[in-house]
């Protein structure tokens, strides 16, 4: 009798056709989520039960296996990486070495001036979140990607401040499941590319049972998909993503295989630029994103845009 494959590594012509992803394994039956821009959307999002050694905050000691629970998964990628322009899983999600992470900070220095620095800015890793989410609209579950930057940020900002009489959401609560609600609307650049606004949360009006049930559910932190260093670096330098089905990265002594899916979602990175610079302004010897002037330059994802970039950068130099 043949062994039967992993369901994970399965993925038929027609989810391919809908669903691409060099660094994401879908569960089966499962679609991306694609928020509808001049739309208001109403999902849940639905907790996890931490299993996975390599989860971020497991690595840090703020998590244990097994007995926390997060409601989702943040990564970093790399974007138009080689021949193909495919998206690359950054090593650096698990405290691992990255070879174009090593040739950004080879060629990065204070001295730079912005022109040449945007002509090196897609090496720079960026900063993407995914939930497991329940979307009233269709009535289907889903896994949502997007930057962190737009749509995380203001989700946590919405949850630390609450209503009148209220207390702060913990999104993570396994009893406590939370229903998000927000509007998407056309990017700052490109209308291909959504910003979120009027995001609220309140519980939500759907039973999904006792906790030994969502203990069944989708575990974010194994449906990344790792290739090694030396994997990375061809790709990088040229070569073409490998012939092996993708494999999620689960266990410490596990190696990843190589994935062959081809690129879809892009991000204008310049939205997230002119989003800062707008509403942000310089004062002498003060970092507008709230960083180390002069210390931490070019360290962080807002780092982009800042009016106060080349400044910083002097002074770090």
């Amino acid at each position: 009798m043949s062994k039967k494959p992993d369901v994970r590594t399965q993925h038929t012509a027609q989810q391919m056709a809908k669903n691409f992803s060099n660094h994401i394994l879908l569960p089966e039956g499962y679609e991306f989520f694609k928020p509808k821009q001049d739309k208001r959307h109403k999902v849940d999002i639905i907790p996890y039960q931490v299993s996975n050694p390599k989860h971020p905050l497991v690595r840090a000691k703020k998590m244990k296996i097994n007995d926390d629970w997060d409601y989702l998964m943040d990564f970093y990628i790399h974007k138009y990486v080689g021949a193909e322009d495919i998206e690359v899983l950054c090593p650096v999600t698990f405290g691992q070495k990255c070879p174009i992470c090593e040739e950004y900070q080879k060629l990065r220095t204070p001295k730079m001036s912005k022109e040449e620095m945007e002509e090196i800015k897609n090496l720079k890793k960026k900063k993407r979140v995914m939930y497991h989410i329940y979307d009233y609209g269709t009535d289907k579950k889903y896994i949502f990607e997007e930057s962190e930057f737009l749509f995380q940020q203001p989700l946590v900002k919405c949850a630390n401040i609450p209503e009148d009489g209220q207390e702060c959401v913990s999104l993570g609560d396994p009893d406590d499941v939370q229903t998000v609600k927000f509007l998407a609307v056309a990017g700052g650049m490109s209308d291909k590319y959504n910003d979120y606004e009027s995001i609220s949360l309140k519980h939500s009006e759907r039973k999904y049972g006792e906790e030994k049930l969502l203990k069944k559910n989708v575990k974010l932190d194994h449906l990344l998909v790792l290739l090694d260093y030396d994997e990375i670096k061809e790709i990088f330098e040229g070569g073409e993503i490998g012939q092996n089905p993708a494999t999620a990265v689960d266990k410490e002594d596990e190696k990843p295989s190589k994935s062959k899916k081809k690129f879809q979602d892009d991000e204008d990175d310049s939205k997230e630029e002119k989003k800062s610079e707008s509403k942000e302004e310089t004062s002498s010897g003060d970092c507008p994103k709230g960083h180390n002037y002069g210390k931490d330059w070019d360290e962080f994802e807002n780092c982009d845009g800042c009016p106060a970039w080349e400044e910083c950068a002097k002074k770090s130099g």
